[in-house]
């Protein structure tokens, strides 16, 4: 996402900035703004209000931009991959409702285990991800993906530069949160839905997806974006692996809801999965960081 900086001390290490001067940013700039003006117009020309229409066009435009960020943490080398998340987010969301508190928690819980950023947490981030985790929790589903963010803060300590008391600290908080705001939400249940032929066939391509990526995950040669250092392959790996398992937790959760719910995730997979078969080589993605 944006160039590798080492010697930058930001105030927060898990937020990526954009450079536009890179085509897999300007993709997703491009295609947010394009979902978000088809969808309104779409909407805004049926018999939803202004309101309404403004409120899907942005469920959708920021469901495909979080399935590409998510897809960029999970294939570091394979702008593509995130690429054809983007566009596969669309036909996904036709199967029901985006819970995007629940994903925008997904991508930063992969984005700490992955250490796409070469630096653990700052300690701005740990006092912010708790609240983010914690709201992910307000949205059915949204419990299994701020339990996964909280256990990505504990694990995130470990990283150059981490502070392991106080990111364990700031995951005990935000388990807490999320337990709490799962109970006053009355989200903290499973509430399954029996899933739609869409759905079924949607949860059958993702499973073969996710076997591809986790079958075979190559060794990174895409840079950190702080440290510079080469990305880690087993922690590419655990990222998938967090994935996989908060998505299939969330189908435990929701049922056939868990698809669109995760939206973003569910795309993400099903577009490194793709990638990972086939595209054998990477294309470009040490440039792409």
């Amino acid at each position: 996402m944006s160039s590798p900086h080492a010697e930058r001390r930001p105030p927060s290490t898990t937020v990526r900035l954009f450079d536009p001067r890179l085509a897999s940013n300007r993709f997703v700039i491009v295609a947010f703004c394009g979902v978000l003006a088809v969808v309104f117009t779409v909407d805004a020309a049926g018999a939803g209000t202004a309101s309404e229409a403004a409120a899907a066009a942005l469920r959708a435009a920021f469901s495909v931009f979080l399935a590409w960020a998510i897809a960029r943490e999970l294939d570091p080398d394979r702008p593509v991959a995130a690429s054809v998340a983007a566009v596969l987010a669309l036909p996904i969301l036709l199967s029901g409702e985006p819970r995007l508190g629940a994903v925008v928690a997904v991508l930063f819980a992969v984005r700490i285990l992955a250490g796409t950023t070469g630096r653990a947490p700052t300690v701005l981030d740990l006092l912010w991800l708790p609240g983010v985790a914690a709201y992910g929790a307000t949205s059915p589903g949204g419990v299994v993906a701020g339990l996964a963010l909280a256990g990505a803060l504990a694990v995130g300590g470990t990283a150059p530069g981490g502070r392991r008391r106080a990111a364990l600290a700031a995951a005990i908080v935000a388990a807490g949160a999320v337990v709490a705001v799962g109970f006053a939400s009355s989200t903290i249940g499973p509430d399954p839905e029996s899933p739609t032929a869409a759905q079924w066939g949607l949860m059958g391509l993702a499973a073969l997806a996710a076997t591809a990526a986790l079958l075979r995950v190559a060794i990174p040669t895409s840079p950190c974006d702080l440290s510079g250092e080469p990305l880690s392959r087993v922690r590419v790996r655990n990222a998938r692996l967090l994935a996989v398992a908060v998505g299939v937790l969330t189908l435990v959760w929701l049922g056939g809801a868990g698809i669109p719910a995760l939206v973003g995730l569910w795309a993400a997979v099903i577009g490194v999965g793709m990638t990972q078969v086939l595209v054998s080589s990477p294309s470009g993605g040490g440039a792409e960081r």
